[in-house]
């Protein structure tokens, strides 16, 4: 998405998948795992994933902390994800 603080989004991804796990702006720091990462985490925990969602903004939904822009970018990669897990009997 945006490559520094205050960018605009646009169409291009700037970072490397496998180089998201700590990415700091200056401002905060937040975390990324690959996903293949997700589960091997999960499972060393005892967890069972039973889904994967992953959330696509409608065509008409407006947002009080998204733009236009980001909504439409939203509609065509995943920007946010809902992991369902329960822990293995």
């Amino acid at each position: 998405m945006c490559e520094g603080p205050g960018e605009k989004i646009d169409r291009a991804l700037h970072r490397d998948y496998f180089g998201l796990h700590e990415l700091d702006d200056g401002e905060a720091v937040t975390y990324e795992l690959a996903y293949g990462e997700w589960i091997r985490l999960f499972r060393v925990n005892g967890l069972v994933i039973e889904d994967l969602i992953e959330p696509r903004p409608l065509p008409d939904a407006e947002s009080t902390y998204w733009d236009a822009e980001e909504r439409d970018w939203a509609r065509r990669w995943p920007s946010e994800s809902i992991w369902k897990a329960r822990k293995s009997a």
